[in-house]
């Protein structure tokens, strides 16, 4: 029998979890990770403890499977976004990463915004879809626009004068978290 493999390197730890051919879950393993938050407003965290926690939780989700690791047949790998790992000439780390939760620049914008900005998504017309633990869809506009039904969101774009308007569901890449525990 085969296997497929999913690793989630994500804000808290690194979740594994083994799947059949079918798509059941055989077997799941989590291994947590620090956040340092030295000052107020601040988040990081090592990426040696992203290393170290995947390779953990790998080892323990074939343990508690006890599948052959031969069977595995795919990886598919997600994680958090929006993090800045500093790295010399010879790619070592330098400092902690700042994360997606760090407000230290929170007048630079929203994290979508923010992204949308490095995504080239700044005029009406374009649009940006994001999927992770929540799913967002996000479309810049010249002008603010309500929605009676409060199904999307307006707010200020980092872009000065363009706003965007925001879709989001809490549980996109979360709710298959849920089905597999």
């Amino acid at each position: 029998m085969k296997h497929l493999l999913g690793i989630d390197i994500g804000t808290t730890g690194a979740k594994t979890v083994v799947f059949d051919e079918v798509g059941t879950a055989v077997g799941t393993a989590f291994a947590p990770w620090p956040m340092a938050m030295p000052r107020p407003a601040w988040a990081e965290q090592d990426p040696h403890d992203w290393w170290t926690g995947v390779v953990t939780s790998v080892r323990d989700v074939l343990a508690a499977s006890a599948i052959d690791p031969a069977s595995i047949a795919g990886v598919g790998l997600s994680g958090q976004m929006h993090g800045l790992v500093l790295l010399d000439a010879r790619r070592e780390v330098l400092r902690p990463s700042i994360i997606w939760c760090d407000q230290r620049n929170d007048e630079c914008g929203a994290d979508n915004a923010c992204a949308a900005v490095g995504n080239g998504v700044i005029r009406q017309g374009l649009g940006l879809v994001s999927i992770g633990s929540s799913g967002v869809a996000l479309a810049p506009s010249e002008r603010p626009r309500v929605d009676p039904g409060l199904r999307v969101h307006t707010f200020n774009h980092s872009v000065p004068g363009l706003w965007y308007l925001m879709g989001v569901t809490q549980g996109a890449g979360l709710s298959l978290l849920g089905m597999i525990t």
